[in-house]
């Protein structure tokens, strides 16, 4: 697999396109949620209500769109994020995190879909992430992504798929 620049995900030698999908989706996904960027570069554009606040935790609101996200920030760490889309609601909790000198990385959390009409559960994730240290870096070296619906959720939570990764290399930097 090979990330570049422009968080374009590439890979070789993998047969089963099945297999490459999930590969290919699940690194697009860690590379754009990872990016390092400030909160006002991501969202400075945007308008927001504070909706609660209790201690160091407040409860805020987009109010720029029909989708009206809300963010759960605790400790200057967003642990919760409830977004609308279209067919769906997704509720993303953070339930463990990694502290590193540049902010926080998700290494534990649970991601809850629902029939934006009904609320009827789709589907629940619980993922869990490993990270290393590679140069400047902290690389995803392992991903855990355990899955549920309606009908198992509740009952059992079955190990769905685990992706490992290793054997880094940092490509030079283009001049």
């Amino acid at each position: 697999m090979r990330l570049d620049a422009n968080l374009q995900v590439a890979t070789q030698n993998l047969i089963d396109p099945d297999i490459r999908q999930v590969i290919v989706a699940q690194l697009q996904m860690a590379a754009t949620q990872l990016y390092p960027t400030t909160f006002d570069e991501m969202h400075g554009q945007y308008q927001f209500a504070l909706l609660s606040q209790e201690g160091r935790t407040a409860e805020i609101e987009e109010t720029h769109d029909a989708s009206k996200a809300q963010y759960l920030v605790k400790n200057q760490e967003i642990v919760q994020v409830n977004r609308a889309l279209s067919e769906f609601t997704v509720e993303i909790k953070t339930l463990d995190s990694l502290n590193t000198p540049e902010g926080y990385l998700q290494t534990h959390f649970q991601a809850t879909f629902r029939d934006a009409k009904t609320t009827e559960l789709i589907e629940q994730d619980d993922v869990r992430d490993s990270y290393e240290p590679v140069g400047n870096y902290y690389l995803l070296t392992k991903r855990e992504i355990r899955r549920g619906n309606a009908e198992t959720w509740l009952g059992q939570l079955y190990a769905d798929t685990t992706l490992r990764f290793s054997n880094f290399q940092l490509l030079p930097v283009a001049k």
